[in-house]
């Protein structure tokens, strides 16, 4: 999984070095980010979602009137429960994300365009918190720092001034098994972003 993590960061660099023979734009957006986690192992347990904040900036490298790469930086916050517990458990954490989707649009110069998007995207995890009732401990060491991810997307862009107003729904499935004790833990979010594209 380590060398999906440099294929994903190579890729990124990679679109952000094609800037240099592309049109280049700049989206600011936020969001929300409403995460869940799927456990399986000898001590599984079933989870309930939710919802943190997200947002930051994406350099747009336009290829063609089609076809765009849009690699990002992102802040979000990860949360989510589990009633299987009682009290119930609840998670916290806060990551770093860099996605760079491949972006393919229809109707570009038109007023309003959609698209769809996928491509890989990394999450660097902060400090992680879990809380029963009113104790919360720390539980950082039994997360691991880097997931790598799969992004998948779709959305609108809205002509707006001399920009684009966007609209975009992406799901990141997690595909690294961020637990070090026994568990297989693997994180699902659902990111709704709203931005201005320059």
């Amino acid at each position: 999984m380590q060398r999906a993590a440099v294929v994903a960061l190579v890729t990124w660099l990679v679109a952000s070095g094609v800037a240099s023979s592309a049109e280049l734009g700049l989206e600011l957006n936020a969001g929300t980010n409403t995460s869940w986690a799927q456990v399986s192992g000898p001590s599984a347990f079933d989870t309930d979602s939710g919802t943190g904040f997200l947002g930051g900036v994406a350099l747009v490298v336009r290829l063609n009137d089609r076809w765009s790469v849009e690699p990002g930086l992102l802040y979000g916050e990860l949360k989510f429960s589990s009633s299987s517990f009682d009290p119930a458990a609840r998670i916290r954490s806060r990551a770093f994300l860099l996605p760079v989707p491949v972006t393919l649009h229809w109707n570009s110069t038109g007023a309003v365009s959609p698209h769809v998007a996928a491509g890989p995207q990394l999450a660097f995890i902060g400090r992680t918190r879990q809380s029963f009732g009113g104790f919360e401990t720390d539980v950082s060491d039994d997360v691991r720092d880097l997931d790598v991810e799969l992004l998948l997307g779709a959305g609108l862009a809205i002509r707006a001034g001399r920009g684009r107003l966007t609209l975009e729904l992406r799901h990141a499935i997690g595909l690294r098994n961020v637990d070090e004790t026994e568990n297989e833990i693997k994180v699902r979010s659902l990111q709704l972003l709203v931005g201005y594209q320059f």
